[in-house]
């Protein structure tokens, strides 16, 4: 992206900052110590000019955060709760009910609706099978396969409804489906699986990447709640564009145009939403959607699962600590933790939960540790044991899967349908992505790791 010789810059020692300045196209410049001064290659060296003085004083006026010596590092740690303070987005499962828990001594009553009163027959109750229980891991050539502990986490969760708490019950007004705060604020990534042409599957991917930005930017709007939608609803709304050609197609896209319209809430004014898939084009990261490889279909549809997983994970924690503070653990479960939604780097797949070595998976992984500890359903022993001498690879291992259990059984308690959970890609996205710094500790016994924020 080309620099905006507009904007004000920054100077940074900092490589992760580098690159999202770089990136989003903000003059940064580079400070380098001396003794790595013989590594550097200078291009060009030029004149340092002084900027003209402001005729008017700035009419932006922000509070005072900290108060002290400027080498406190108390100062960092507002600074920090400052900007992450500045760049919340909303949460779109909030519910305005509060959360009556299940206990296994109660089991789940529902009330006989009106209806039976006059059949004559009692229709013979269907006993479910073990089988039909359990939450399916759906495949499809451009869909990256799920994270293997977290895909095994997936088909181990007893998916009977009458577990759920209360928000996961279905809604008196529409007792076969849970409640909307329990939907979906993005599309399901394997909504394309039952699309029966791949002319289907390219024409739904095309309308995501035209909804993708409008999408993103509406969970920053901290007055507004963006409606979640049901499953078949997003199913409506990417199908828009498949409607092309004859006047009756259009006719049947002006009609669903108008659902859509009730479903947005308002927003559908300001999403560039076609109804001809055909006739428009789509780009991912500045590359035609026409010209795109498999495995860049697949980091689209990785994104999409990616930032549902996020929405998903910090409603989920919210929920099952009955607070709605802002949660600042919970972005150092992801590389990008500290990212909004929607500017996610796809260079993060190769790293945090989808990393291949465990010792550069581990901080995520107790990180998520660390915040689960915190929810009130009783969490596994596990998840709460602490070792000061560190933690080796079998035992790292027995962590994360119980990691991945219990979010996954958790969820089904919390939202009464399947989680979208963590890919992994195969390829590699990205050269020069640098990963957020964790905080690391050695030791003298290798292949252990030594978790930090257990020490703390």
């Amino acid at each position: 992206m080309p620099v905006d010789d507009g904007l004000v810059g920054a100077f940074s020692n900092d490589a992760t900052t580098m690159q999202s300045f770089f990136k989003a196209g903000i003059p940064v410049w580079q400070v380098i110590s001396i003794k790595e001064l013989p590594g550097v290659h200078v291009d060009k060296v030029c004149e340092f000019s002084n900027l003209p003085h402001p005729e008017e004083p700035s009419r932006l006026h922000l509070p005072t955060i900290f108060t002290g010596l400027s080498r406190d590092p108390v100062k960092y740690k507002k600074i920090h709760e400052f900007i992450t303070h500045s760049m919340r987005w909303v949460d779109p499962f909030v519910l305005s009910s509060p959360i009556v828990k299940y206990r296994a001594d109660m089991p789940l009553i529902e009330a006989n609706t009106t209806k039976s009163r006059y059949s004559p027959y009692q229709k013979k109750q269907k006993i479910q099978s073990g089988a039909s229980n359990h939450l399916q891991d759906l495949q499809h050539q451009l869909l990256p396969l799920i994270i293997e502990p977290w895909h095994l986490a997936l088909l181990a969760v007893d998916a009977n409804p009458a577990r759920c708490h209360s928000c996961g019950h279905p809604s008196p007004k529409n007792k076969k489906a849970i409640p909307q705060e329990n939907q979906y604020t993005f599309p399901r990534p394997d909504i394309i699986v039952t699309l029966n042409t791949e002319q289907k599957v390219h024409s739904y991917l095309i309308s995501w990447l035209q909804l993708r930005g409008p999408l993103f930017a509406r969970l920053t709007i901290l007055e507004h709640l963006p409606p979640n939608l049901y499953h078949q609803e997003w199913w409506t709304v990417l199908g828009m564009g498949f409607l092309h050609g004859d006047p009756a197609s259009r006719t049947a896209a002006e009609k669903r145009q108008t659902e859509v319209c009730k479903m947005m809430d308002g927003f559908m004014e300001e999403l560039p939403l076609h109804t001809d898939n055909a006739a428009s084009s789509a780009f991912w990261h500045g590359k035609n959607y026409e010209a795109l490889w498999q495995e860049e279909c697949q980091e689209i549809l990785w994104e999409l699962a990616e930032v549902n997983f996020h929405c998903e994970f910090k409603a989920l924690h919210r929920r099952a600590t009955g607070s709605n503070e802002q949660n600042l653990p919970i972005m150092r479960c992801f590389p990008d933790g500290d990212h909004l939604p929607g500017q996610l780097d796809i260079g993060a797949a190769n790293y945090g939960l989808g990393d291949l070595l465990w010792l550069r998976r581990a901080p995520y992984i107790f990180a998520m540790k660390k915040a689960m500890r915190t929810w009130e359903d009783m969490p596994p022993s596990l998840l709460s044991e602490v070792r000061t001498a560190g933690w080796t690879e079998k035992e790292f291992l027995s962590v994360e899967e119980t990691v991945a259990n219990y979010y996954c059984d958790t969820f089904w308690q919390y939202f009464g349908h399947a989680p979208v959970l963590p890919w992994q890609l195969m390829h590699r996205t990205s050269e020069d992505y640098v990963p957020e710094a964790r905080l690391q500790m050695t030791t003298s016994r290798s292949g252990v790791y030594v978790d930090v924020e257990e020490l703390s």
